[in-house]
């Protein structure tokens, strides 16, 4: 027998049977997440056999949401509410241009930042592009400064960085997470939601520019080269 069905097996038979106490039922993923199932009407096109039915198909049939469980640290809430706080106090250099955020061990924590200074006279994007590389999965704030023909502002901007070459069970954590963070940066007014799954993408500036809006013609203060593409 495959063990790591049976819960899903034993749910299943009660819906068919009509059982409605199992609609919040938490079951066990190998993966470490845990799947909360919500209301089902009808059972009755699922598999008599687990091993013919895929885990998404089973998923889908059972109605379950998948939550990892992971939280959002305080020194992450903190860096996030401070990025978007600009005090004409705070010395211009010392705020933060970049922050990179890891899942470890249940929590969303700050695992390196990027200020003002530190960028000095390079390419801030391009600094965010090599940064991202270093990491096999990772969650990014970038506060991005860009003009138009009308305007110059500065936005922030969240990167879901979750590529191919990262392992199953980080893709997996990373994508559930990300509730975690919604609530904080809808309240940091973020507007702009990058995910990224490929190392082209990155690399791609007009993949960026497209997710800000359209008529860039400056970023970071760099005139922008629509089509051209930093190199590897």
């Amino acid at each position: 027998m495959c063990h790591t069905w049976a819960p899903f097996r034993r749910v299943a038979s009660h819906l068919r049977a009509g059982d409605k106490g199992v609609r919040a039922a938490r079951l066990p993923h190998p993966l470490g997440l845990c799947y909360k199932t919500s209301a089902v009407a009808d059972c009755s096109s699922l598999s008599s056999s687990p091993r013919r039915c895929s885990a998404l198909t089973l998923m889908s049939s059972l109605g379950l949401k998948q939550t990892s469980g992971v939280v959002l640290s305080d020194e992450a809430r903190i860096c996030l509410e401070t990025m978007k706080l600009h005090h004409s106090k705070d010395d211009p250099q010392e705020r933060i241009k970049i922050v990179f955020f890891k899942v470890c061990t249940g929590e969303i924590i700050v695992d390196s930042r990027v200020l003002v200074k530190d960028v000095g006279d390079q390419d801030a994007f391009e600094m965010l592009q090599d940064r991202l590389k270093q990491y096999s999965a990772c969650y990014a704030v970038y506060d991005c400064h860009y003009e138009t023909k009308e305007t110059e502002k500065t936005e922030l901007v969240s990167i879901m960085w979750a590529p191919d070459t990262s392992t199953v069970k980080e893709r997996m954590m990373y994508s559930s997470s990300k509730d975690s963070l919604k609530s904080i940066l809808a309240a940091c007014g973020i507007k702009h939601d990058w995910q990224v799954n490929d190392l082209d993408d990155i690399m791609d500036k007009d993949c960026f520019l497209n997710k800000i809006g359209k008529g860039i013609l400056k970023l970071e203060k760099r005139d922008v080269a629509q089509g051209a593409k930093k190199g590897n």
